[in-house]
């Protein structure tokens, strides 16, 4: 495997790995039950020592009292320091980061190089920055060739800024008047490699944050305040500006966030995108300073408090395919009414939890021909978790728009199949805020781009439930079976990584007969797909029992003594045509379900059992035509 990722992340591999890890790492010890005993951290026979081998609490010993996740437990019995556990432990696990293969030259060596003098001093503590701050960055004066205004070159006296790594200065900077346009310019050296600046000053330990910041005045104010910072070399700017990454993504992996801290300029706002896409959206948070930069902050007066502050303040940065659905509040609000237009989690349905609830860590198929209700009994479980169980839940449906979608959800929550007052909607839409997350989608997404969005909410949003409604609007072809499985599997994996329980819409096999319940062979594409799932559910409605109840309704309006006709017709020792088809219509209202929810696979349990569901019985609203229906809320049928 070839990527790079943070402490945490490694750290949680390793606990899914933590048997293996002890008999690499305390190879003397012996498993007992869910546990790994050691004499101690040394790792002779024993019992004082204890590492939990389910993935969760990492070790304690209670001999010498050491205790810590499994990082800490590498660093305790390889004596490393965190750095060298961090990248160690990578290796043993196989994530790495690929380095690019380029050669970059040395910095020239200064004959000149001195320390700074008192007025390039004063320049600096002028701008907030003590002499402390000054030597821990070991900045310095030097004399450097920069091109002149007549097309020559010339020497002058600059403040030198080193950029060390691995105790060797592979970069250098320079910050000189230029008297011809009498103002302050950068130059750099040439053809060196350009990487962060004040990697010299962030420790070996574990470190949980660190800033990145435009300037290298920036940083050294961050560093002032007690904050490990590190600045870019190139400035503001986007991609080529940032070329940087490539040489130091491997280095960022160790920490768990990165607040990037760019100037309050057009410029600074350009590069903020870049970073955020190439360093990872889920662990960088935007700094907005009252001022333009940090050292102006600085010169302002800010104080450390107001440093961590702006720290503290710092937002992730939101993604447009993801929102949450009170980010729609008012449109939702103006589209329903001005236009008028283990053991798991229960289910909305008494009946099926019985013997059926949403696990985590599993996949589902929910199957169905279209208008037969798949959507909406989907929708409904994630109503449920969300509003009643409170489980943040993301529904991605590629087919609606968030204030269509909003509307169906609302009238769901409720119960009802007619728009509720708007108090009551606006109630439901606040209650939502931080349960439900919804699609922003206007288009089929490319299957790569589904599986970023859902690492997105969970990471982001601790999101446990997702609908993907459906496989077909994920961009992949009907009959490319190979690619309809590896995505699949990609979510069958993300289940299991994130302990999440994802809800997939598929249909089946065109040329279905709608008066029969699909089956388990019936759904459309790869056959794989039903054999890496853990849960397979059919929702099918008995459209032959709703045209018999039609025609009953119908008799019943046209004959006001269709009561008694009805009861004759039952009874009948021998019925006329007329009665007969009157008692075999009432026959199939009475003895079949209006809604079927099939539940063809079940992993855990093995079982295969069907359900009958139907529409807010107490409303009796008859469905409506394909192209204008309005499903409200499934109740169970004893």
């Amino acid at each position: 495997m070839n990527y790079s990722t943070n402490p945490k992340e490694i750290n949680r591999m390793l606990g899914e790995k933590a048997e293996a890890l002890c008999e690499h790492l305390l190879p003397n010890g012996k498993k007992e039950g869910n546990q790994w005993k050691a004499g101690s951290i040394q790792g002779e026979a024993g019992k004082s020592l204890s590492v939990d081998l389910n993935g969760g609490k990492g070790f304690n010993d209670f001999a010498d009292e050491p205790k810590g996740n499994y990082i800490d437990l590498w660093m305790q019995t390889q004596s490393m320091d965190f750095k060298e556990a961090f990248d160690s432990a990578k290796k043993w696990l196989g994530v790495y980061e690929q380095q690019p293969v380029k050669s970059f030259s040395k910095p020239k060596a200064s004959q000149a190089q001195k320390p700074i003098a008192s007025k390039v001093e004063t320049f600096i503590t002028d701008r907030g920055l003590t002499k402390k701050t000054i030597q821990d960055f070991k900045i310095t004066q030097d004399s450097v060739s920069v091109p002149a205004n007549n097309g020559q070159w010339q020497n002058v006296e600059a403040i030198r800024f080193d950029y060390w790594q691995d105790n060797e200065v592979i970069h250098v900077k320079f910050k000189y008047f230029c008297k011809y346009d009498k103002k302050f310019k950068w130059w750099a050296s040439a053809k060196t490699k350009r990487v962060l600046f004040g990697w010299h000053l962030i420790p070996n330990n574990y470190v949980e944050s660190v800033v990145i910041t435009e300037g290298e005045f920036d940083a050294m104010a961050y560093h002032q305040m007690g904050i490990h910072a590190l600045s870019v070399p190139n400035g503001g700017g986007d991609e080529g500006k940032q070329d940087w990454i490539i040489y130091d993504y491997e280095r960022l992996s160790r920490f768990d966030t990165i607040y990037i801290s760019m100037d309050m300029d057009e410029v600074g706002f350009s590069a903020i995108k870049t970073l955020v896409d190439r360093l990872g959206i889920d662990r960088c948070k935007i700094v907005e300073l009252p001022h333009k930069d940090a050292n102006e902050c600085l010169k302002k007066g800010a104080t450390e408090q107001d440093f961590k502050r702006y720290l503290k303040d710092a937002k992730y940065q939101s993604i447009d395919e993801v929102k949450q659905l009170s980010d729609f509040k008012y449109e939702i609000l103006e589209f329903m009414y001005d236009n008028q237009e283990h053991k798991g989690f229960e289910t909305p349905w008494s009946n099926i939890n019985e013997a059926w609830t949403v696990r985590p860590g599993e996949l589902t198929l929910v199957n169905g021909i279209n208008n037969h209700g798949k959507s909406e009994f989907a929708n409904q479980i994630a109503v449920h978790l969300s509003l009643k169980l409170g489980l943040p839940t993301f529904i991605a449906s590629m087919e609606h728009q968030p204030k269509k979608l909003g509307r169906n959800i609302i009238k769901q929550a409720i119960g009802t199949e007619s728009n509720p007052s708007r108090l009551l909607t606006a109630k439901v839409i606040e209650q939502s805020e931080d349960k439900i997350f919804i699609s922003n989608f206007d288009h089929t997404l490319k299957p790569e781009k589904v599986l970023e969005v859902i690492n997105y909410v969970y990471r982001r949003f601790g999101v446990r439930f997702v609908v993907i409604d459906s496989l077909m609007k994920c961009g992949i072809d009907g009959d490319n079976y190979n690619q309809q499985k590896e995505f699949v599997n990609a979510l069958f994996s993300l289940t299991r990584k994130f302990n999440l329980h994802i809800l997939l819409v598929v249909h089946p096999r065109k040329g279905m007969d709608e008066t029969k319940v699909p089956s388990k062979m019936d759904v459309a594409g790869s056959g794989d797909i039903t054999n890496v799932v853990d849960n397979l559910f059919t929702v099918w409605r008995n459209k032959e029992r709703e045209d018999a109840a039609h025609r009953q309704e119908a008799r019943r309006k046209a004959d006001p003594s269709f009561a008694d006709k009805l009861n004759q017709a039952l009874n009948a020792a021998n019925p006329t045509p007329e009665q007969n088809r009157i008692k075999r219509d009432q026959e199939k209202i009475d003895n079949s379900s209006p809604v079927v929810a099939a539940l063809q696979k079940d992993r855990e349990n093995g079982r295969e059992q069907k359900f009958a569901l139907d529409y807010r019985k107490s409303q009796h609203v008859p469905f409506k035509s394909p192209n204008n229906r309005h499903y409200i809320t499934l109740e169970s049928v004893a």
